[in-house]
């Protein structure tokens, strides 16, 4: 029993030494075509399927309907375009997979190193069907970029019936390994008091801001639009959301507060106030305020009695001083007689 005990112990503690990545590598769909009514190639040829990618991320694996023999295995490669047509560079070679008998079924071909897909990049399946084996899908009427290919030993040709009226697409699917989401940050071309220029970075291809209040939409531009332009600034929190290309929310919403992130209207330059006299001591001791002496008012030359009365007082004063003489001089001659 304690030798079980040790061994489940050392299986944790050895799960705890993988790493977090090799656990939680999970797939999933990116594009695909499942429609399998009839063979669109067989026999040794090459063919291609070409797809937009979705998301960004790493290209795990693809999945083509086929059978076979069950005897011939076979490789794809994912290769670049231009024009909609495979150029032979080759980014990823898969691990070989054999087609099963009967009437088929998905076979899937995974790639040892895994490409890293670009979002809204178009890319081509080539693989050589060899032997017995088949490859499926459907006819669909018009031409497109994304379509079943074949070589004819010169140039790269679409699959086509009824006289080129119809194109054809393998069934396929592809698996990828979404890279983490970048988060979005803000970036300011311009903010005043009343409207801002607002643009992100980190954006990742495809999808595009959306500036929202309440609910209310109020400014988003198509897909990829990385910011907004003179938006109105009401100095309250709105809150910016990030979506895809086919209008799905794959953000959180982010508070945004404008009265926050723009700066503030630049402030009248203030004027100093005047000087407040200094206080001097008085011969008491005590302080009092000084005291500034008016300038000398000027004399009215319009004979106005303020400016006559000092003269009559000085008359008045001689004639006291004269009478004051006369009354001495008086008494000294009474003396003498």
């Amino acid at each position: 029993m304690r030798r079980r005990a040790l061994a489940l112990l050392s299986g944790i503690l050895l799960l705890g030494l993988v790493p977090g990545s090799t656990l939680a590598t999970v797939a999933t769909k990116d594009q695909s075509y499942t429609s399998v009514p009839e063979s669109l190639g067989a026999g040794s040829i090459n063919l291609a399927q070409t797809f937009t990618a979705g998301i960004t991320g790493s290209l795990m694996s693809v999945d083509l309907w086929m059978n076979g023999d069950g005897a011939h295995p076979i490789t794809v490669t994912i290769e670049s375009t231009s024009g909609g047509l495979p150029t032979g560079t080759v980014l990823a070679t898969s691990e070989s997979g054999t087609p099963p008998t009967g009437s088929g079924g998905w076979t899937s071909f995974s790639f040892s190193a895994p490409y890293s897909q670009t979002a809204l990049t178009t890319y081509a399946i080539v693989f050589e069907t060899g032997g017995d084996n088949a490859v499926w899908g459907s006819y669909v009427s018009g031409s497109s970029t994304e379509q079943a290919l074949a070589w004819d030993g010169s140039h790269w040709g679409a699959v086509a019936a009824g006289g080129s009226s119809y194109y054809g697409d393998f069934a396929f699917e592809t698996w990828v390994e979404a890279a983490a989401a970048p988060t979005p940050t803000v970036d300011y071309v311009s903010c005043t008091d009343s409207s801002a220029t607002v643009s992100f970075v980190g954006v990742p291809t495809g999808d595009y801001i959306q500036l929202e209040n309440s609910g209310d939409i109020l400014s988003a531009g198509p897909p990829p639009d990385t910011g907004f332009s003179n938006v109105v600034i009401l100095r309250s929190n709105f809150f910016w959301v990030l979506y895809n290309s086919s209008d799905v929310q794959v953000g959180d919403a982010n508070n945004f507060a404008f009265a926050d992130d723009c700066p503030a209207a630049a402030s009248s330059p203030s004027v100093s106030p005047s000087p407040t006299p200094t206080p001097v001591s008085s011969l008491a001791g005590a302080t009092a305020a000084a005291t500034i002496t008016p300038p000398p008012t000027s004399t009215d030359t319009g004979g106005s009695s303020n400016g006559s009365a000092p003269l009559l007082a000085l008359l008045i004063c001689l004639a006291f001083s004269g009478l004051g003489l006369a009354a001495v001089e008086t008494q000294r001659r009474r003396i003498g007689s």
